[in-house]
């Protein structure tokens, strides 16, 4: 159990560097495109519902 919560941080932590790389660029579009994709490639049973 602690290791998926520590794989959740982790992504969490990725998630929000990018949103601050993306910020700074002023690549919001972009910044939606890869947590999008990412979270397809992640929970590909949960691709239906983008809030998980």
């Amino acid at each position: 159990m602690r290791e998926g919560v520590d794989d959740w941080e982790a992504g969490l932590r990725e998630v929000a560097d990018e949103f601050a790389r993306s910020l700074r660029r002023g690549a919001s579009l972009r910044f939606s495109l890869v947590v999008a994709r990412r979270r397809s490639v992640a929970y590909p049973k949960r691709k239906y519902d983008p809030y998980l």
